[in-house]
Parts: C-alpha cells; structure tokens; sequence
C-alpha cells in the first residue's frame, strides 16, 4: 500500500510492517495500490476513536518497517500494536489495546496457555 498525507509523508507500506496515522486535530490521506502490484493485496485498516486527553493534539504519522514476531509451534503471530506474551510493537498507542495478525498451523492450538502468556483480570 502507498501511503500519503498533508503531513509530507509518502511511503510504501509493505506485508509485515506498519504504518500508524493519529488524526487528532485533523490530516488529510490517501492510500493507493502501488504501481504494479500483485493481483492480490493484504492488508488492513482499523480507525480507533482517540481518548478525549489527546483528541485534539497535532496529527501524526509512524512507519515501522520492522515488528516484534512470536513463534509457538505452529503459530506465528506479527504484534502490530500494544502488547503480546512479552513482545511490545514500537506504535504509539492512546488507549489500552492490541493488534496482531495471527497465523495458525495445522496442529496450532491458540487456546493452549504457553510458560511465556499470562492474563490478568481487574
């Protein structure tokens, strides 16, 4: 994906890395499908409504070409945003939350509780 904004930034956006826009008083943007490109694009887009604290602060743009991978049997999983089993993705977050993309294996038991994942309730 390509990448443009008011801000000046222009930047390719390929699998695995990641590219955080925080809107907060206003950015104007444009993703495109770069030139040429493959018959298939993955790829995905999620807009979170920031806390009212930082709703109005300047807009920003964050490119991480690279991100924290977990690896458990057959299970990989990219955490592209907050925090995983001890892995801590470099986007800036306002609010508590977290992104991952997940891949699993054939065999791959995502409910199964590793030595290296805990939960905590309040």
């Amino acid at each position: 994906m390509h990448h443009r904004d008011s801000l000046g930034s222009d930047q390719l956006i390929e699998p695995g890395q990641l590219g955080l826009m925080t809107s907060g008083e206003g950015i104007a943007h444009a993703e495109h499908s770069p030139v040429p490109h493959p018959a298939l694009l993955h790829g995905v887009q999620l807009w979170v409504a920031l806390p009212s604290a930082v709703r109005h602060a300047a807009p920003s743009w964050e490119f991480h070409r690279a991100l924290p991978v977990l690896s458990d049997r057959a299970l990989t999983a990219t955490v592209l945003l907050g925090s995983l089993a001890g892995e801590t993705s470099p986007g800036t977050t306002h609010s508590a939350l977290v992104g991952a993309d997940v891949h699993l294996g054939a065999g791959a038991d995502a409910l199964r509780r590793s030595s290296r994942t805990s939960s905590t309730r309040s």
